[in-house]
């Protein structure tokens, strides 16, 4: 008899315990679809809100910033030696009257590519020198071999570095400069630079 109170004592208590796991386990339980559809649409909205909102804009505003600031080097580094060595400051040379002249369809093909790739450009280079057509015109085939030589010794890895097309501006520049034999180009812009 005592025996079975103990039993009795006992059954009770272990059905309590596994009507207590049974709960545990119905309320942690729950349905495991709700985290995994929360995920999925949560972390691409994210996504999406970071990258449109944060990262595109910083980017953004990284990449002004350093085309503006390559560009205003290569335009600084090139008036610094035209002050130095013309003797004038920036005030008096931008007060003058630049004479234009074009170069149109200049095409060489890239180092490296098998003749595969060229890079064609067509540019406009400004000088204040009053003699500044008759030098170009007189030495244009050399200006233009100075060009392709320059050019072809590009290879596309070169053009897709930062800042390229400053780096091939200051260069012809400087070539032109030394086959005329003095400062007479100031300035060059490029109106097509096309990569093919």
């Amino acid at each position: 008899m005592a025996d079975e109170e103990k039993k009795d004592a006992g059954a009770p208590q272990e059905g309590g315990a596994e009507q207590a796991e049974g709960k545990e386990e119905k309320s942690s339980g729950g349905n495991p679809w709700i985290p995994l559809a929360v995920a999925l649409l949560l972390f691409p909205a994210i996504s999406y809100a970071l990258i449109e909102f944060v990262f595109l804009p910083k980017m953004t505003h990284l990449l002004e910033g350093a085309t503006a600031g390559s560009a205003s080097d290569g335009h600084a580094e090139e008036g610094d030696g035209e002050t130095a060595e013309a003797g004038h400051g920036p005030e008096e040379a931008a007060g003058e009257d630049l004479i234009e002249y074009k170069f149109e369809n200049v095409v060489a093909n890239l180092s490296g590519s098998m003749q595969s790739r060229y890079l064609k450009v067509s540019f406009t280079i400004e000088s204040d020198d009053p003699a500044f057509i008759e030098k170009i015109e007189g030495g244009k085939a050399r200006l233009t071999d100075n060009t392709l030589s320059l050019l072809s010794s590009m290879s596309l890895d070169d053009l897709e570095k930062p800042g390229a097309k400053n780096l091939i501006r200051s260069d012809l520049i400087n070539a032109f400069n030394n086959s005329l034999k003095g400062k007479v180009v100031k300035q060059l812009y490029f109106y097509e630079f096309i990569v093919q």
